[in-house]
């Protein structure tokens, strides 16, 4: 059964590992993006940022994909109890 976890990734990694996950193992992946306006060199930019900096959410198969998300590189963990149990997201 497959359910929607939330994985912790090291800093600015968060795309490179949705690619990972979503083009190498086929899995649904969630990398939410906000578009923000910020002073960069004397001028104002927009531009485009995580919205939750260092996380992304995967829908997958715990039983099938935990070892292999967890050793992709660029994961730190999957967010979890302190036993090493990742927690399961809503819908």
């Amino acid at each position: 059964m497959e359910y929607w976890y939330c994985i912790y990734t090291k800093p600015k990694h968060e795309q490179p590992v949705a690619w990972k996950l979503k083009q190498l193992l086929g899995l649904q992946v969630l990398n939410p993006k906000i578009k923000t306006k910020k002073y960069v060199k004397s001028r104002i930019v927009e531009v485009e940022e995580e919205l939750f900096p260092s996380y992304i959410f995967s829908r997958l198969d715990p039983y099938k994909h935990t070892h292999t998300v967890k050793y992709t590189r660029g994961v730190r963990s999957f967010v979890g109890d302190s036993s090493g149990n990742p927690y399961i997201v809503d819908d």
